[in-house]
């Protein structure tokens, strides 16, 4: 029995109210909290999506089965040993692309992955047509053929789709604006970074020239000096960005002059040594005009997004529940914080007060000027 409460015609009931009373579920969450930041939930993905991202994933293994199966027939002191690397180096991106493209909306290293699919396709039918046509060759045709066209296809659709409805950086930093930029600008940044890297690591295994076996003692010390440094740059521009630290993000400059400077004396180097042309030599020019390009956007971005975007709050929306808080504190975002609050204070006083007061006009974000 429901009681009345005394001194009040109030009904309490026997029970809180509650949505399961009206049948009512809990909406699921349509973001997911990972170390590495937010991520879709697995209920916002369409049927679409799911056939995509099983289809790439099918066609990314046959692809690597097949290079594997390349290791087993090219000698380890033949140009083809290098190419054959370079393959598998490119494939195991793409996992990686297409994936988190996917998870994260991300339809730049999603374009990245329909571009190689482009170039995969016309390459296998180029060298069916022109070279020798042993079984292996038209087994990858057919592979290629037979999935190639509706990777490209749907996965410029969904290019299109996530570039214009943003709908993860919306439910990861809110509606305020100038949030969703710098959400926009670091997802632009941490994805150049990607290409950067299997770019300079494209690089360095071009290094090798003739095969592993042929390496002379120079190629050996770039190519054992220049991995490390290449990951360095990698490491410590994801962590600058992240963390909005200044110290890791002045690193990250200075280790990534060596990556223009090692493209040049490359450049310089297949010139001036290489005695004939093959598909190292092509490619090494190709990927080190990408190389060039990416890096200087890269710079142009991270310096654009420290300069105006550290401090904004945008680390602790997109890790707030990360358990991974930075090093040590961050006076610019600590200011960003106090500045906000300063400025929902005065909004406040001015709203009680009416507007009438012209010291209540707002702070830091938000202030007016006349």
């Amino acid at each position: 029995m429901p009681s009345i409460s005394s001194g009040a015609n109030v009904v309490q009931p026997d029970s809180p109210i509650s949505l399961s009373r009206f049948n009512l579920r809990p909406i699921p969450p349509r973001v997911q909290q990972t170390w590495f930041g937010k991520i879709r939930a697995f209920n916002t993905f369409t049927v679409l999506e799911w056939i995509y991202l099983g289809a790439s994933i099918v066609a990314l293994t046959a692809s690597l089965g097949l290079t594997i199966q390349r290791f087993t027939v090219e000698k380890p002191s033949e140009s083809d040993f290098t190419f054959g690397l370079l393959l598998l180096l490119t494939t195991i991106f793409c996992y990686h692309y297409v994936i988190h493209s996917i998870f994260t909306e991300r339809w730049d290293e999603l374009l990245v992955f329909v571009v190689s699919n482009v170039i995969v396709v016309v390459y296998c039918i180029v060298n069916y047509i022109n070279g020798e046509r042993p079984t292996i060759k038209l087994i990858r045709l057919a592979v290629v053929c037979s999935i190639g066209p509706f990777l490209i296809v749907v996965g410029v659709i969904q290019c299109i789709r996530y570039c214009q409805s943003n709908n993860l950086i919306v439910n990861s930093v809110g509606g305020l604006s100038s949030l969703q930029k710098s959400c926009r600008l670091y997802y632009i940044c941490s994805s150049l970074l990607k290409f950067d890297l299997q770019l300079q690591l494209s690089m360095l295994i071009l290094v090798m020239g003739k095969g592993v076996l042929n390496m002379t003692l120079r190629q050996k010390i770039i190519l054992a000096s220049g991995v490390p440094v290449t990951i360095l740059v990698f490491i410590f521009g994801s962590l600058g960005i992240r963390y909005e630290s200044q110290t890791l993000m002045i690193v990250f400059y200075v280790l990534g002059l060596f990556e223009p400077g090692y493209v040049i004396y490359k450049f310089y180097y297949t010139v001036t040594e290489g005695k004939e042309v093959d598909a190292t030599y092509d490619a090494t020019f190709v990927c080190g005009y990408f190389a060039v390009i990416i890096w200087m956007l890269l710079i142009i971005a991270t310096v654009y997004f420290a300069y105006y975007h550290f401090g904004t709050g945008l680390k602790e929306k997109l890790f707030e529940k990360a358990g991974n808080s930075p090093p040590g504190p961050n006076p610019m975002a600590s200011n960003s914080i106090e500045e906000r609050s300063t400025t929902e204070s005065s909004i406040g006083d001015n709203t009680r007060t009416g507007g009438s007061n012209e010291d209540n006009r707002g702070t830091g974000l938000f202030k007016r000027t006349e």
